[in-house]
């Protein structure tokens, strides 16, 4: 039996050709078929015949329905027939990708798509390496702290341990710096302290040892897995912008809750 090609499914989906679903999205009408695209998505497989994403981008969505039709996506452009929902803004840049991949993997969660997800990470951190230091990265970087979860251990951590890692570089970005300290205080504050106090095992001439990362990987995932403890157990509301994780001498975390 013949495969059937990722054009031919991109033709179904441009025709609308027995389309038995149809998904809103701020006055835009997707045409999909169900036999695709439910068994990908428990959400959208627990429709009848219409669902609405009043909240969601168009062309966002427009890229998660592409990959689940194709396997794949353009960060930069969408297909002709997609053409009336590309917002094309070249003063942005590198941040238009960066931008674009965050909120896709901000969809992708939302609907259960973790192949989209790991897709998504991928690309934002292949230019967030580039990025991270030049001016503007706040705001991609801003879109992506608000779209995810505290505890997201894929790309809000991998963005949060980049920053970490080059913070020396980030000291002259007060925008970017901003953006983290509002976003992870506690874990921005302790593994930097960490990072200066672990400055020794810095080989010369070279960025960070294996047992460095494999450390600073620990004090991030640490500080996640106290902040997220203390959230259950903390019954005071508003407790993350107050509260405070203490890096001890011995090494350890403490948390302290101002009302407890």
């Amino acid at each position: 039996m013949a495969r059937i090609s990722s054009q031919t499914y991109l033709n179904l989906l441009e025709s609308g050709k027995h389309s038995d679903l149809t998904i809103d999205c701020q006055g835009v009408q997707f045409k999909v078929h169900r036999v695709l695209v439910c068994p990908q998505s428990p959400m959208i497989d627990a429709a009848m015949s219409r669902i609405k994403f009043p909240e969601e981008d168009p062309d966002i969505l427009a890229r998660v329905i592409l990959f689940m039709y194709t396997n794949d996506y353009d960060d930069k452009s969408l297909p002709k027939f997609y053409s009336h929902l590309y917002l094309d803004d070249e003063s942005l840049g590198l941040r238009k990708c960066l931008n674009v991949n965050a909120l896709v993997y901000k969809t992708a969660e939302m609907l259960g798509l973790s192949d989209l997800q790991t897709v998504a990470s991928a690309r934002f951190m292949r230019d967030a390496q580039v990025a991270f230091d030049m001016d503007g990265f706040e705001q991609p970087a801003e879109l992506l702290y608000e779209n995810t979860r505290m505890d997201d251990r894929d790309l809000r951590f991998k963005v949060t341990q980049l920053c970490i890692e080059n913070h020396d570089l980030l000291e002259i970005r007060p925008k970017t710096l901003a953006v983290l300290q509002h976003h992870e205080p506690n874990v921005w504050h302790v593994t930097v302290e960490l990072m200066r106090r672990w400055a020794s095992d810095l080989s010369p001439g070279n960025t960070l040892t294996k047992g460095f990362r494999r450390r600073l990987e620990k004090a991030v995932k640490d500080c996640n897995d106290k902040i997220a403890e203390k959230f259950r157990l903390c019954e005071h509301h508003g407790w993350q912008k107050t509260s405070k994780l203490k890096l001890e001498n011995d090494g350890s975390l403490t948390f302290t809750c101002p009302d407890c």
